[in-house]
């Protein structure tokens, strides 16, 4: 209740200043500033009322080329990782097609080794920029795609593993390329000397793999049980 006096007081006393301030202007004929001044209170209301909106949009605008140049940053930055993820999706997505294509080719060269005996190497070669093994067989001929290792005949290290690229039906001679160089300072020395020297490496033969002699096991084989025993013929 006290409180609601006191709103009441205080309200009367500038009602009673406002009476005032007009009846002093009005005797002195100026009643004309009464309502200037009322204008003007209202106008300082009004803009200390938006005062604050008016001092953020100033503040935004101030900063806006910071903003701007920072959303521009922002960008960049997410479309340079949009474009990373993407190379490394793609390099993924061929690594993947790679593979396979790897699997199927060792796969085959394996199937295709284990028909023919490992050729004789003869010479070396230039095969294309590559340096090639020049091999030479008696026995059936060799298709292309067949793999062979390369090893060190008295040790049987392996040197790498070796892919019949190409027959030369009038030389009847192979060529070898490496796809897979465990030694790649053997590969690199017989590169070197190929243009002045196509002897072939000493003491270096071509053998099957471990897989492709099992598989040669299985296709000379004369006698292949696949009768069902549950059968009675």
């Amino acid at each position: 209740m006290i409180r609601v006096l006191r709103n009441a007081i205080a309200v009367l006393g500038v009602l009673a200043a406002i009476v005032g301030l007009y009846l002093a202007l009005d005797f002195v004929k100026l009643s004309w500033m009464f309502w200037c001044l009322v204008a003007a209170s209202l106008l300082i209301a009004v803009i200390l009322k938006i005062w604050p909106s008016i001092r953020l949009a100033f503040k935004q605008w101030r900063d806006y080329p910071s903003i701007a140049s920072k959303n521009l940053d922002l960008e960049s930055r997410v479309l340079e990782l949009e474009t990373a993820t993407e190379e490394a999706t793609n390099r993924a997505q061929l690594t993947k097609i790679e593979g396979i294509a790897e699997g199927r080719a060792q796969i085959i060269g394996a199937i295709l080794a284990a028909k023919s005996l490992p050729p004789r190497i003869v010479a070396i070669a230039d095969y294309h920029g590559r340096v090639s093994l020049v091999a030479a067989t008696s026995g059936p001929k060799i298709l292309v795609g067949a793999r062979f290792r390369l090893v060190v005949a008295s040790t049987t290290a392996l040197r790498g593993i070796v892919q019949v690229v190409e027959r030369d039906p009038v030389l009847d001679v192979y060529f070898l390329i490496c796809v897979e160089p465990t030694v790649p300072g053997f590969w690199q020395a017989l590169l070197d000397r190929v243009d002045i020297d196509t002897a072939p490496p000493a003491d270096i033969r071509l053998e099957r793999d471990v897989l492709e002699t099992a598989l040669s096991d299985l296709l000379n084989s004369e006698s292949l049980d696949t009768s069902d025993p549950g059968i009675t013929r």
